[in-house]
């Protein structure tokens, strides 16, 4: 079993999309390290300023920020796509989302990795299993 699983950071409510499945592209910079499998989503403290008023059209529900809310798989990258969510200049292609348990977490920008250890217990209760 290794020792780390991946995580990303983003800030809500697009952590929220994309662990519901609505959002199956994630926008990151060229340089954003193009690693395929599972990859945590943690939801940054910080709201996004520009949301699109469609993807909440009566408000938008508490989310929790701070912390881990779901799991994906990045199955591919592109750097065009007719998707809607595609902004470029690289999209992480996302499947298999899901939400978890909220669980509180300090994030870091780009990819980060995480002790599986120290999240044992938290992804037995999820019925997640974080090997890689």
């Amino acid at each position: 079993m290794p020792a780390f699983i991946r995580a990303i950071s983003i800030r809500q409510p697009f952590a929220w999309a994309v662990v519901t499945g609505l959002k199956t592209i994630e926008n990151r910079s060229l340089r954003f390290p193009r690693l395929l499998g599972p990859v945590l989503i943690h939801a940054g403290l910080t709201f996004a300023r520009d949301v699109p008023d469609e993807l909440f059209p009566d408000g938008h529900p508490e989310l929790d920020g701070g912390g881990f809310v779901g799991i994906a798989n990045i199955v591919g990258h592109v750097t065009d796509s007719d998707d809607p969510w595609f902004g470029g200049p690289l999209g992480l292609v996302m499947a298999d989302a899901r939400p978890l348990p909220f669980m509180p977490w300090k994030g870091q920008v780009g990819l980060f990795k995480v002790s599986v250890g120290a999240l044992a217990d938290w992804g037995r209760e999820a019925g997640v299993s974080l090997a890689t």
